[in-house]
Formats: C-alpha cells, structure tokens, sequence
C-alpha cells in the first residue's frame, strides 16, 4: 500500500502546475541586436539578416525576447535539427503543420508568431528575457 501511495504522490506531483520545467537564457549578441533593430535589412543574407527578419515579424517590444528565443533555439540556423524539433523555431512537426514552416526566415518567423500569438513564449525551451 505505501508504494502505490507513494506512486500515487509523485504522478500528481509531475503533473501539478506547480511543478516548474527548465528553462535555458542564452541572449542574442549584442552585434545581432544592433542588425536586427535597423531600419535597413543587411545587403548580404547570413545571420544578420534573419535577425533582421525576426524584429520585422516580432516588432517593437517583441523583438528582442524573440531574437534571445530564436538565438538559444538553434544559433538563427535555417535547417537546425533536433529530432522531431526543425528550424530557427525548432518546432515540432504538429506546430508545424497548424502554423507552417519553410525553406525561408520569413516563412519560418512568420509560422513562429501565429504559434506566439496563441501561446505566447511557453512552448520554447529558451527564455524570452
């Protein structure tokens, strides 16, 4: 009896709100955000210009927590892989298919905010700060 309580404890105790999952901070470097915050996209494509994207599609106060989301997620890497996990966003396939996803920062960005505007930032692994 005193291990099906115990079992019984520690079901309710993982699954209780109260429980908290970690989180990781890694901001963006300052460099990106300077690019990123620029009123004139980088000429040249590469990281620069994805942060760019990203403050184009998150605008005003959403902009950094967004880079800081995207850099830790996958270093603004396009293709960036983890299992089930892809892209700047890294998100996960049924993410994929309700908000989209694409070969490009736009689509990826853009797939990335329907997903925020429902969820806010609680989805991703990184802290938005």
């Amino acid at each position: 009896v005193t291990g099906l309580c115990c079992l019984f404890f520690l079901i309710v105790s993982v699954s209780s709100p109260s429980v908290s999952v970690s989180k990781v901070y890694h901001p963006a470097p300052k460099r990106l955000v300077v690019i990123a915050k620029g009123k004139t996209p980088p000429k040249r494509g590469g990281v620069g210009r994805r942060a760019w994207v990203i403050c184009q599609v998150f605008k005003g106060k959403l902009c950094l927590p967004a880079l800081n989301v995207a850099w830790c997620e996958s270093r603004l890497e396009l293709h960036a892989k983890n299992g089930v996990y892809h892209g700047v966003w890294q998100m996960g396939s049924s993410e994929r298919k309700r908000f989209g996803h694409g070969n490009s920062i736009w689509l990826q960005t853009m797939a990335a905010r329907r997903y925020h505007r429902i969820a806010g930032w609680v989805p991703w692994e990184c802290l938005p700060r």
